[in-house]
């Protein structure tokens, strides 16, 4: 999603979602997140931030992979370790 001016891009609007694991899952978790102006086409761009439970030392070694699907994205969240609590990502589309 871009935020135009007189036909020219100037910005992305940047999204933040926060997921939560209760039970942990080894090196891979996933989660759907409803967005409803996503279709299987949309590129989007995604990665974690640090947050109460995970400072930036924490989240060396993670990573997030988004996969669009008409109305959701699936957040990928891989790891080293078990992957449990909150997880904050930030995401846009085009």
């Amino acid at each position: 999603m871009c935020i135009t001016v007189d036909g020219f891009v100037v910005g992305k609007i940047i999204k933040t979602t926060s997921v939560n694991f209760s039970v942990a899952e080894y090196l891979q978790a996933t989660v759907d997140v409803i967005e409803n102006n996503i279709l299987t086409t949309s590129n989007i761009q995604a990665w974690l931030i640090p947050n109460s439970e995970w400072d930036i030392d924490d989240l060396v070694g993670y990573s997030v992979a988004a996969i669009a699907k008409n109305g959701s994205i699936s957040f990928y969240i891989f790891g080293t370790s078990p992957i449990v609590g909150k997880f904050d990502i930030n995401y846009f589309w085009s």
